[in-house]
């Protein structure tokens, strides 16, 4: 069987590097897997897109190009986590010669690809839903909005006050475009999967629950002092890490509330370290109560596996999110996790025995989850407890759970 699959990068963002794992997953069992991207960024031969100049350039524009739409709502909220769906495919993304059973699709924005080119594909269609806007009117997480279990409008994102908006027509077309297609929606987690049931646009289609795989090989638990050494990190302090990709833009990566929770850990009198992942001093984290270590943008993931080893908890203040790589990678590396109760969490930390789920979004329980964390982990039992879910999600056992999907399908 061949299978192809559609993503913005190969090992850039959360979402393009889970399919990057599930084509390399099913490549290990003897699949031929490929991808096709918008911008290549690594070196595989299975992986096809734009690179070098001018290519990756034009790419890039491209990508700029999308977000003029949104210059049409001035009252649109800062930042909108928002796609428009009006952009023509990007052109560089397709293997010559190739000729799939199945087009795969992960992440498809930024001008990428859009809804009305999937009929035309001939092929039936799996899409491994990364956030919500595949079923939405736009919107890549929903917040306190249902809409779009019914009908979208009157969009917040867009600070619309109309019933039939952008939002209403985007969600309709896709509505329509995907009744056309044979198509099946897969979700990393419980949750996603029960906004695909309700969703509109999703209407009549199939819904899988399938993890992301985790290479257990890489993300595997090290000798703190060792791991601690090679980072030039304190031997003898408590490390708290947390990734900031984006965080001091991004409001729904929740670093609003990490800090306050922060501030309730110090007058706790905590004595502890913090480790922020894909950021520099730059990026906003000053006024945070504790001696911070900056790592920079890391692109390895052994790097990334020594930095989960070396912390004694990993927090993902998240306000909603799907499953997160970076969640499943500490558990992996045997290092407990503290999230807000939300999403997809509650399908990776087990309260109390891998991590701690707070209750949303209360600063003040954060901070007592990871209190709790620093506290209630002798030989690593939280963490052992971690691994062993990481363990159930190998590459070759989410890869024999797709092609299952896959064989439904053709």
């Amino acid at each position: 069987m061949k299978i192809l699959h559609l993503t913005i990068y190969d090992i850039k963002g959360g979402a393009s590097r889970a399919g990057y794992r599930i084509c390399s997953a099913l490549r290990a069992t003897g699949v031929d897997s490929r991808m096709g991207v918008m911008r290549k960024l690594g070196s595989d031969s299975f992986v096809h897109g734009a690179t070098g100049f001018p290519k990756s350039q034009l790419a890039l524009l491209w990508m700029a190009t999308t977000r003029i739409p949104l210059m049409a709502h001035p009252k649109r909220a800062p930042m909108p986590m928002y796609s428009f769906d009006s952009m023509p495919g990007f052109p560089f993304a397709w293997p010559s010669g190739f000729d799939p059973d199945i087009i795969h699709l992960h992440w498809i924005n930024n001008g990428f690809l859009n809804t009305r080119q999937l009929e035309g594909f001939g092929k039936p269609v799996v899409w491994t839903v990364h956030d919500m806007w595949p079923m939405t009117g736009g919107c890549h997480y929903s917040g306190e909005c249902k809409k779009f279990s019914a009908a979208c409008g009157t969009c917040e994102q867009l600070g619309s006050t109309k019933v039939e908006d952008a939002a209403f027509r985007q969600q309709q077309r896709k509505a329509r475009h995907y009744s056309m297609v044979n198509m099946g929606i897969v979700c990393p987690s419980k949750w996603m999967a029960s906004c695909a049931d309700r969703s509109l646009a999703f209407a009549g289609k199939p819904v899988h629950v399938v993890k992301n795989p985790i290479d257990t090989t890489v993300f595997v638990g090290q000798s703190k002092a060792v791991a601690r050494s090679r980072l030039g990190l304190p031997l003898d302090k408590k490390l708290v890490l947390f990734s900031s990709m984006r965080g001091h833009v991004n409001r729904i990566k929740g670093l609003h509330l990490l800090k306050p929770a922060l501030q309730e850990l110090a007058s706790r009198n905590q004595d502890v370290h913090l480790v922020v992942v894909g950021a520099d001093k730059t990026d906003g984290q000053e006024d945070l109560p504790f001696p911070i270590h900056y790592t920079g943008y890391i692109s390895s993931e052994e790097e990334m596996a020594s930095y989960y080893a070396a912390a004694d908890v990993f927090v993902a203040p998240s306000l909603q999110d799907n499953l997160p790589n970076t969640v499943m990678e500490s558990l992996s590396c045997a290092t407990p996790a503290v999230a807000f109760n939300i999403g997809g969490m509650p399908d990776m930390i087990a309260h109390r025995e891998s991590g701690y789920l707070a209750t949303p979004f209360d600063v003040g329980d954060l901070a007592t989850g990871i209190e709790w964390c620093l506290g209630n982990n002798p030989d690593n039992c939280l963490g052992n407890v971690g691994r062993r879910f990481a363990e159930g999600c190998t590459p070759s056992v989410i890869a024999a759970k797709y092609m299952q999907i896959y064989r439904d399908m053709v």
